[in-house]
């Protein structure tokens, strides 16, 4: 994998590490207090984070068919739906772990590949462009986090890539 997908796959990570830091110092009701927003709690919003980025991951690796992940979805729902804000942190290194080890293994990340989805047909993409679309995927939901926050009158921590360079260049 090249070092541009690690890094910002890697930045996926830390915001993630970051978003959990600021997490820990609210009251627990947030974890599962009723908000606006696509998904009614905090918690339930990192839980289908989760689940997409395993579903991806498996995408990805290509060693389950499409039925054996869409099968896996509530599990993995479930996995962090019915968890504490640890717990979920947890699930969420493991994750990084796995992707970790499944990106050192990709031969060539900008090698087009053909995804097939019984509904919406077969997508062509790298394997680069579906780990920008699982980073992509949560910062838009930890931007969704991060205004169930300040609905719920708590501010989130600074999850912007630019922090993550500073932080990086801090060392």
């Amino acid at each position: 994998m090249t070092n541009r997908v690690l890094k910002h796959f890697e930045y996926h990570v830390w915001a993630n590490e970051q978003l959990f830091r600021g997490l820990e110092s609210l009251p627990d009701a947030v974890w599962t207090s009723p908000v606006e927003g696509s998904f009614p709690t905090v918690q339930a919003t990192l839980a289908h984070m989760y689940a997409m980025e395993r579903t991806w991951r498996y995408v990805l690796s290509r060693d389950r068919t499409f039925e054996q992940i869409a099968a896996s979805v509530p599990e993995w729902l479930a996995q962090a739906a019915n968890a504490r804000a640890a717990e979920v942190e947890r699930l969420f290194r493991e994750s990084a772990d796995d992707y970790r080890s499944l990106l050192g293994e990709l031969p060539d990340p900008d090698a087009s590949a053909e995804y097939e989805h019984p509904r919406l047909g077969i997508l062509r993409a790298s394997p680069a462009e579906l780990v920008a679309h699982v980073v992509n995927h949560g910062t838009h939901h930890r931007g969704g986090v991060a205004q169930a926050l300040r609905q719920l009158g708590h501010a989130a921590p600074p999850l912007d890539y630019v922090y993550y360079l500073y932080w990086l260049q801090k060392g």
